[in-house]
């Protein structure tokens, strides 16, 4: 192992040191890959149309030109270990002078979340409103700089510019999506089924249940219907945006699993909706004419599923996705320049010092990394083996739940029908493997785990992407992670000290590539 520390650069993160009311203080490091290294969970287009923000799950929010598709800035919010810091919505004021930015924000040193506030100019954190009750999933603007904040588990509070309290709602569960009118009304959607209307002051005007579970909504340009789309049907809804009765369900023919995303083109001509739709393997964004009254198109938009949809003023349509990536249709596109391992298995040696690992989805573009003579060939070299996921007296159960909403937060793994001791705010579980009579690594949304054959655990270790693959040496000594960040990083088992970490620089030629 000493020559893997010779001939790599180290990568270290010192533990962090909470306190009460503050961020952490000490740096982390973090790979700039000129993109983002997971899903985009919203988006949103200043008042010129001339910058695009993306909001993700990589605890970035990055700034980009709608004209070219090039990256202007990477602003990052207060963050540490686990869900914190990881971004859920985002929006432009007005004026387009500031971004407010929320998700898990703060609540790991205040004990509540907020919504962190952006100067768009100087890309500085110029403040923020403290003390919401719950997780920001969603935020919009009003004409007169009101924001609407939606929460989990806590409705929807509206505060003036000066961010003391205008109105707010509790008497319903999680808020998915609010919207306000060029009036200043306010709709919202709600898991209960519920999709709400408020007055400016926030009377309530207007509540129906629809069929299903109301994840976006958008009034129309002209304020007089509002668009509902489905996260767990491939159903599109318009209502009236005085009583919200229901008008019409556009047509939504050969579209599956669901269309949650919802956005009306800035003249009010065109509706558009996506999700998880999709054709012969193509994702897709479904645009209606007349208002959605009209007859639809298709327009291929990503690699994976669409979750956020946002309207230019000159007419355009820009969309972000699951893949980490974005794209304006017709337009300029763009996506996180990383390896991709959430299909695979993480190949390694005997030894652990030669690894194999894809390039593109579905295992596509092998390519094979030896960290003792830094060679980089394409191709999968000989001599490797997969991660060992049981052996005699050792059987974890429930460890993958690759397929689980990011959202949902499930039951932990188990060892011989013990459940393991999981950090409270960490994810999914998502890569196991074991060493026989040693013990076990597993890897999750946020850290990796080590236990030992009795599933003791000896130690965890925040990451800064979720684990999708993991492999141990033969002997157990050496582990291995392959991260989300597009990274691939070693281990000391024994302590749990990062040795060194990989980050694919370029996709080799047949020939090889030295590093």
């Amino acid at each position: 192992m000493p020559h893997l520390l010779r001939r790599l650069a180290l990568l270290s993160v010192l533990p962090l040191m909470l306190h009460a009311g503050e961020p952490p203080a000490q740096p982390m490091l973090r790979l700039e890959t000129g993109g983002h290294t997971a899903p985009i969970m919203a988006i949103a287009v200043n008042g010129s149309g001339n910058l695009l923000a993306t909001a993700s799950n990589d605890k970035t929010l990055r700034l980009w030109d709608t004209g070219t598709g090039e990256l202007v800035a990477t602003l990052r919010p207060p963050q540490s270990g686990g869900w914190e810091g990881e971004l859920r919505a985002c929006a432009f004021s007005p004026d387009g002078a500031t971004l407010a930015v929320g998700g898990y924000a703060g609540r790991g040193w205040d004990g509540a979340d907020s919504v962190y506030l952006f100067d768009v100019a100087s890309r500085a954190l110029s403040g923020r409103i403290q003390g919401l009750p719950g997780t920001v999933l969603n935020l919009a603007y009003a004409r007169d700089g009101r924001l609407a904040i939606s929460m989990y588990a806590s409705g929807i509070q509206v505060v003036r510019p000066d961010g003391r309290l205008a109105f707010q709602d509790r008497s319903y569960p999680t808020c998915l999506g609010a919207d306000f009118d060029p009036a200043g009304r306010l709709v919202t959607s709600c898991v209960d089924g519920f999709v709400r209307l408020y007055d400016a002051g926030g009377s309530l005007l207007a509540k129906v249940q629809t069929r299903g579970r109301p994840q976006t909504v958008r009034f129309s340009p002209d304020g007089a219907s509002v668009a509902v789309g489905f996260a767990d049907a491939p159903r599109v809804e318009l209502r009236s945006a005085l009583d919200l009765a229901l008008r019409a369900t556009p047509n939504a023919f050969r579209a599956n699993h669901n269309l949650p995303a919802v956005a009306w083109s800035a003249d009010g001509a065109t509706l558009y909706a996506a999700g998880m739709n999709q054709s012969k393997g193509e994702r897709f964004v479904r645009a209606w004419s007349r208002s959605g009254l009209g007859a639809w198109t298709e327009s291929a938009a990503g690699r994976n599923t669409v979750l956020a949809l946002a309207a230019l003023p000159d007419g355009r349509l820009a969309w972000a996705g699951s893949d980490a990536d974005w794209g304006i249709l017709d337009g300029v596109s763009g996506s996180g320049k990383r390896a991709v391992f959430l299909e695979m298995n993480l190949n390694l040696d005997p030894s652990g010092t030669r690894v194999s690992f894809a390039y593109e989805r579905g295992g596509k573009h092998i390519a094979t990394f030896d960290a003792s003579t830094q060679d980089l060939v394409a191709g999968l070299s000989g001599g490797l083996h997969g991660p060992r996921t049981s052996a005699p007296g050792v059987a974890v159960a429930d460890w993958s739940q690759r397929t689980t909403p990011l959202s949902s937060r499930k039951q932990p793994p188990t060892l011989n029908g013990r459940a393991l001791a999981m950090e409270p705010n960490d994810g999914r579980s998502l890569s196991l493997a074991v060493a026989p009579r040693e013990g076990f690594l597993l890897g999750t949304d946020h850290y990796l785990y080590s236990f030992d054959a009795q599933g003791e655990r000896r130690w965890f270790k925040a990451v800064p992407g979720a684990a999708w693959a993991v492999n141990l040496s033969e002997d157990g000594a050496l582990g291995a992670a392959a991260l989300d960040d597009g990274t691939i990083r070693w281990y000391d088992m024994t302590l749990g000290r990062e040795l060194l970490a990989f980050f694919p620089p370029m996709r080799p030629r047949p020939g090889g590539l030295r590093i």
